[in-house]
């Protein structure tokens, strides 16, 4: 086998099985073509030794990364719906393979888990994840404008309730290992440091159960709300009509019907009947899986897939790139430490997001009102975070922490980052360029938040200005997705590649 390496070891005195999945010559893993072909040839392997094992673990050779779904290009490529139907069909079939395989299977997650690598997850025995942040699943096909179609429409609410099934496909959020234990849909979480040895270590505690085919999983809050009240939502007729007519007001409150992927993800799990903990086999799951394969074959021909996936792909030619040309490069690092001038909404919303992650901020105003304004504006939005339990108390304290008020240019020096949010004046903001120059550092990059005014007029105050760009942030900060990244007509490429490379640090798209 190339990509796939299978070993038979016993262990405390328990015959284990251990697949680690490395596509060669890639960062991820991902179902391609080779992949799923080598996987299918690898199926009656194991069905011929199952007798050599009690249960099968599946581990990633890759560093943060376990499965990134699949490979995109497959369905890219599909002509029509119907071949994309046959394509989600084809997948279908392998998880299906895989799901009745006479032996326990246990995916062991420490790292991205998307897409295709969540639905084989949900076609195994038992979902074991790592509290490591990297450690993420999800489904987030219907970001790229389809449904899931290698059964994670039928197989998730399965797993976690049509509620929370729901809520996680109609966004396509990812959860943290923590998170998807508390959901039920791993199985467990354990330490990072010794990944595969803990992991080894909970299967051979949990054999047993694992070969009688017992939930280990925490029971989901089925309804949204968990208890009598969500167990009656999900278990009648009226109850789910209510669940499914609140989800589809919810997508066309924000779609206005222009976005089919959502609606069809909703038409999809209704119409197959699935729900907590009704796994089926035979002919039940066959249609079911059908009809699932044919809303992505039919939301996969669309012209907002193939716009969905063109953004995709752009978005990640951006990861790759460091704003400069091709072919020229510039030495950049990550920031640890930045600086806001000008404090107010923006500048409390630029400063609530490098907190956000991890960078510790100072922010000035030249007045207390200034600056109590944008501490409130930050604290709001920790707050509400903290709220949707997004980040717990403790992280609420530490991330708030990380901001630092003032009305003087104290702890300027040591910033690595500047940027200037104060009012669109120009003749005010050369100003005040020139007197911050005199307060940092001389590898100090400076940007300006400027929406409208000239990046190249402004630099000409500066005794420096080949340390200074635009980095200019869209309003609401911490949900606009976009940075601009400006240069003026005397920038360095260090500037801009600095700038460019920190907004993809804090989570931008540059």
């Amino acid at each position: 086998m190339n990509h796939f390496e299978l070993s038979i070891r016993s262990i405390e005195g328990r015959s284990l099985a251990f697949l680690y999945f490395d596509l060669k010559g890639e960062k991820v893993n991902k179902f391609n073509r080779e992949v799923i072909a080598e996987f299918e040839s690898l199926i009656p392997v194991l069905k011929k030794r199952a007798q050599e094992f009690e249960a099968l673990v599946l581990f990633s050779k890759k560093p943060g990364n376990f499965i990134a779904g699949a490979d995109i290009t497959l369905f890219q490529a599909a002509k029509t719906a119907e071949d994309a139907q046959k394509l989600s069909e084809g997948g279908q079939h392998l998880l299906n393979e895989w799901e009745d395989l006479p032996f326990p299977r246990v995916v062991a997650i420490n790292g991205a888990c998307l897409g295709g690598g969540c639905e084989l997850s949900l076609a195994s025995s038992a979902i074991l994840m790592s509290n490591d942040s990297s450690a993420r699943i999800g489904l987030p096909e219907t970001l790229l404008g389809v449904v899931p179609g290698m059964g994670g429409c039928v197989r998730m609410p399965w797993k976690v309730g049509i509620a929370q099934a729901l809520d996680l496909i109609l966004s396509g959020k990812t959860l943290t290992g923590e998170k998807a234990y508390k959901a039920g849909l791993a199985d467990g979480v354990i330490q990072k440091e010794n990944f595969e040895s803990t992991a080894i270590q909970w299967v051979i505690r949990n054999l047993d159960r694992l070969k009688r085919g017992e939930r280990i999983a925490k029971p989901p809050r089925l309804g949204g709300a968990g208890g009598l009240t969500g167990s009656l939502l999900e278990n009648n007729p009226l109850g789910r009509s209510v669940i499914f007519r609140k989800a589809r007001a919810g997508v066309l409150s924000k779609t206005k019907g222009k976005y089919p992927a959502p609606i069809e993800a909703i038409e999809v799990i209704r119409d197959t009947g699935t729900g907590f903990e009704a796994n089926f086999r035979g002919e039940v799951r066959a249609r079911a899986m059908k009809r699932e394969a044919e809303g992505f074959g039919r939301m996969a021909a669309t012209e907002v897939s193939k716009n969905c996936i063109r953004l995709f792909f752009l978005t990640e030619g951006v990861k790759k790139a460091n704003g400069l040309p091709e072919g020229q490069k510039a030495e950049t690092r990550k920031i640890e430490s930045a600086a806001v001038l000008g404090a107010g909404v923006m500048g409390g919303g630029i400063a609530h997001l490098f907190a956000d992650k991890g960078v510790s901020v100072r922010m000035k105003d030249i007045g207390i009102p200034g600056l109590e304004l944008g501490v409130q504006s930050a604290l709001a939005l920790f707050k509400k975070s903290l709220k949707k339990r997004a980040i717990t108390e403790r992280q609420f304290q530490q991330k708030l922490a990380r901001i630092s008020p003032t009305t003087s240019y104290d702890g300027f020096q040591g910033a690595e980052v500047v940027v200037e949010a104060i009012i669109e004046k120009m003749d005010l903001k050369q100003s005040v360029l020139k007197e911050l120059e005199a307060y940092v550092s001389k590898d100090a990059v400076i940007a300006t938040n400027t929406s409208s005014l000239s990046v190249t007029k402004m630099q000409s105050a500066m005794a420096h200005p080949e340390r200074f760009c635009g980095m200019h942030f869209f309003n609401p900060v911490h949900r606009m997705p976009l940075v601009e990244v400006i240069r003026g007509e005397k920038s360095s490429d260090q500037a801009v590649s600095q700038i460019f490379q920190f907004s993809k640090q804090i989570g931008k798209t540059a």
